[in-house]
This record gives structure tokens, sequence and C-alpha cells, in this order.
């Protein structure tokens, strides 16, 4: 037994002799606050670089339309985890390939964080801190968003640290040094910061000034041996395999009806969780909290991969009659199922009133897949149905994660990035 082996050594582990973080900023001539791209470029090939422990600064402020600042005590906040709700699209390159690109970020990572971190993980320095009803008044959430941001001198300025993996599941996942490749961050601009914002109508309209993006970059130093050990590697020719769990979000708008099947025209070689939001008219209204979801009624959900359905048993609910056992089940077991965490010691931070009023996400867990699925592109649908005509303006979004695998190929003068 391990508490009886007395003569075990002690290791003593010098194989990095540092580890160091270095900004990289967007390329010359970048314009933060109109619809574009915003781009950061890591272009050195001849150091080891570790992107699963990097992260973003992104510097602001919010202000008026009219470019005044706001007045203490405005009612007025940023939304939760609402700076990421500034883009349309955030995507990761590695050597000039696509790695992940991710649609809606603001929603992705909204329904992604909802689902992995606890009540009580202290997320305000990264603009995360949930809200606890869908109103201003005794929301503890907005409060702690809305007292930060407007205790500045001056008013309304901010600066908010996010982790990479809080964004892409390459981050998460890979957990290695990459060398010999050039990384790439672009950032699709929203040309609206309506759902970044949330206010009270007597606030007037306000905006997101994004003044700085920084991309802070871990370089590590191997020790003399490891640095000669892995450069024979590199001069071998070696295949370097690499997998993680890739995250892409597609939108759709319900039409008025009581059952919907959503093609999610999503490419993707093995899905393993399926996760669905729904908003009513959240969007574009800083009055409306955009980080916020909406039950529609649903009273029975299924995926299509193919032919095979998911569950296979019909689950029912009916959410104005608190029958959505099933479903909530679902969504707590998640964070089990994905990162292995024994509910007992850690779980989301959604009970049932909270899933029933402020975040029904509907998780369905696809991981376990017949022999014929495991392999080749898989068409991806959703079937749902509904208590009744969904409301006018209702959007779905669909956070899909699936495994992805690559190599690293080196050919003994470069390094080639192979799916």
């Amino acid at each position: 037994m391990e508490t009886l082996n007395i003569e075990e050594p002690l290791v003593d582990d010098t194989s990095i002799f540092s580890q160091q973080f270095f900004p990289f900023n967007p390329i010359t001539g970048t314009e933060y606050n109109q619809a574009g791209v915003i781009q950061i470029n890591i272009e050195s090939q001849a150091e080891y670089f570790l992107p699963h422990k990097s992260w973003l600064q992104i510097d602001g402020e919010v202000l008026r339309d009219n470019n005044q600042r706001y007045a203490a005590g405005t009612e007025i906040s940023l939304a939760n985890n609402g700076i990421l709700y500034c883009f349309s699209n955030i995507k990761y390159q590695l050597g000039g390939n696509e790695i992940e690109s991710v649609n809606y970020p603001g929603q992705a990572t909204t329904m992604m964080g909802l689902l992995k971190y606890e009540s009580s993980y202290p997320g305000l320095g990264q603009c995360w801190a949930p809200d606890s009803n869908d109103a201003m008044a005794a929301n503890t959430g907005y409060e702690k968003r809305k007292g930060f941001l407007l205790s500045s001198n001056p008013i309304g300025v901010f600066s908010f640290a996010i982790d990479l993996q809080h964004i892409f599941g390459f981050a998460e996942d890979y957990q290695k040094v990459v060398y010999g490749l050039r990384h790439s961050i672009q950032f699709n601009r929203n040309a609206s910061n309506n759902d970044a914002l949330f206010r009270n109508q007597a606030a007037g309209a306000g905006k997101v000034k994004i003044t700085r993006i920084t991309w802070w970059m871990p370089t590590v130093m191997p020790s003399p041996v490891e640095s000669f050990r892995l450069g024979k590697l590199l001069e071998d020719k070696v295949k370097l395999p690499a997998g993680f769990r890739c995250r892409q979000c597609a939108m759709v708008n319900i039409p008025l009806a009581t059952t919907y099947t959503w093609n999610l025209g999503v490419k993707t070689e093995r899905p393993r969780f399926i996760i669905i939001g729904f908003q009513v008219a959240r969007g574009d209204n800083q009055t409306l909290n955009a980080a916020l979801f909406d039950h529609v009624d649903v009273r029975r959900m299924k995926v299509l991969l193919n032919s095979s359905e998911y569950p296979a048993v019909d689950m029912l609910s009916n959410f104005p009659r608190n029958e959505f056992a099933g479903y909530y089940k679902m969504m707590a077991d998640f964070k089990e199922s994905f990162y292995g965490v024994d509910r007992t010691v850690s779980s989301g931070g959604i009970d049932a009133d909270k899933f029933k009023s402020l975040y029904p996400l509907f998780v369905l867990d696809v991981s376990k897949q017949v022999e014929k699925l495991q392999s080749g592109i898989v068409d991806v649908s959703v079937k749902m149905d509904f208590g009744g005509n969904v409301a006018v303006n209702t959007n779905a979004y669909a956070l899909v994660i699936s495994d992805r695998k690559l190599t690293f190929e080196c050919t003994g003068k470069k390094i080639n990035v192979v799916f």
C-alpha cells in the first residue's frame, strides 16, 4: 500500500527551468469598436508555448451613447459574461489551420460556464457573476457586476482576465506545450453592444468601448536535458497525436409552431453533448437580460444523429406544473459525465428553481453511440415539442461538443497540423 511505502524516493522535478507570461497585442491599425476582425498573431515558432494556461485581458469602459459617463448609482451593468457578447465569433488557429471556431461566444460560453462553475465560483474578475433573478432588485449577480463597474474612477472602466479555456475546448483539454507553429486568435466584433449591457429604461442607452485586447501566453523553457530530448523528437520526424473536445455553437429563430425539427448544419465526426438554450426576445435590447434563458414550455426534446435517437425513450416535461425532473437530472449530471467530478465533490450552480426560471439548459448526452456513428461525418438534428406556439422572436442556441483529433507532424524542418 502507498501508506506503507516508506522507502519511496523524493522526486525533484527540474524538467522546466522557467515559465513566463508575455503579452501579445492585435496587429497595428486594429479598430476595436467597429464591426470587423480583431486579430492577434504570435509569430515566433522557436519557443514552447502553453495555450492551456494562456488568458485574454480585455480593457475598456461603459459609456453613454453620447460618450459621457454614467453617474454613480445608475441602474446599468454589463450582463453576466457580458464582455464576450461583444463578439459574433472567436476563432483559434495554429499554423494557419483553424483549430476551433465558436459562433455566438456570449451565449456559448455562458451555457458552458453555467454547467461548469459552482455558484461560489469567484469569477467577477472575468465578468462572471450569474443573476439570481430576472429583475434588478434583489439580484445578487447584477449588484456585484454593477458595484464593480461603477466603483472605478472614472466610472465605468473595466479590465477583465478571461482564461482561453473558458472559450475553447482545445485550450481546456490539450495541456501540453506547442512548438514550431504560428498562433492566431480572431475576434469578430459585433456592431451592436446591446446584448453585453443590462440597464433600466431611465439609465439611457449605453455602449461598450473596448480600448485594448491582450493575449497573455506562457513561454516554457525546458531544462537542457529536456530541450535535447524534445529537439531529437522533432528531428526524428515523429507524429504527435492530439485530441480535444471541440465546441461549436449554432442559432435558429423558432417559427410559430408547437413542434420543430432543427437540422443544426454542424459538421462533426463524433458529437458528445448537445446543449440547447432558448431566449425569447432577449436579443439586441439593453433593458432585457441576454445572459438568461427561457424554458418556452418544452414538452419533449431529442437529438437525432443520422437516424439514431437520444434519448431512446421519450422524456416528457411540463414546466408550468414543475414537471421537468428528467431534464434537470440530465443537466445536473453534466459535470460528472464531462469532467469526471463526483457531484458530492463539485457540481454546477443551478438548482431546480433557477433551472425553471433562469437557466433551463437542455443537456443531451450522446457520448455513447452505436458503432456505425463512431466514424465519418454525423448529421445532427434536434426535434422539439412545445406546450403551445412559441412566442414571437424566440431564438434557440445549440452548443455542440464533439471529439476532434489532429496530429502535429514533424518533418525535421517544420511542424504541420494534419487532421
